[in-house]
């Protein structure tokens, strides 16, 4: 090369940033808990590599970005680029955007939990039907107590499987503790 050629170069200040924000939209929209489980560790890889280009003293202390703190043989800037403290602080919302919002339920956890509410309802109208909302306060208690589980379960299914699910089951537990204390008077 000439004197009068510049040098050639690539410069990819924002591909840190451009990395962990797609990592958390994309981990928004997947309802594969596999999949996004792999793409926050991936932001969280992301994450780490920005942390360490924040300045550590001086003017900007805080801000973004100083590459040699990552890579020792670029030159130490020593002051704050605007341009990508932006773009950090971009994916700093889409990152709080995330947490905020209902992660996409899993397919099989929704599954399993509407197969768990239509046990859980059959248990629970065959209690009705043996007449067991005719018995003692403490027993309807217990069956309005079910009831009231049984439709936020129904509410929470579409968006929060997983906790759907953990009601339904206390209401089976609850239930089968009836059938059982029902077994034990006729055994006895």
């Amino acid at each position: 090369m000439g004197p009068d050629v510049p040098p050639l170069g690539w410069r990819l200040g924002e591909l840190g940033t451009l990395l962990l924000g797609r990592a958390l939209a994309v981990a928004a929209q997947v309802n594969d808990h596999r999949l996004r489980a792999r793409l926050l560790r991936l932001a969280d890889e992301a994450w780490r590599h920005l942390e360490q280009r924040r300045l550590r003293d001086g003017r900007g202390t805080g801000l973004w970005d100083e590459a040699s703190n990552v890579y020792p043989t670029l030159p130490h800037r020593g002051a704050p680029s605007w341009y990508h403290t932006t773009r950090v602080v971009q994916c700093m919302g889409t990152a709080a955007d995330l947490i905020r919002g209902e992660p996409p339920p899993g397919l099989v956890l929704s599954d399993v939990a509407s197969e768990l509410l239509v046990e859980a309802e059959d248990v629970f109208d065959e209690e009705q039907l043996r007449g067991s909302g005719e018995g003692g306060p403490a027993l309807r208690d217990s069956l309005s107590r079910q009831a009231i589980g049984l439709r936020r379960a129904r509410r929470l299914l579409p968006t929060r499987p997983g906790t759907a699910a953990a009601l339904i089951l206390d209401v089976l537990r609850e239930l089968d503790k009836l059938a059982a204390a029902r077994e034990s008077e006729v055994g006895d």
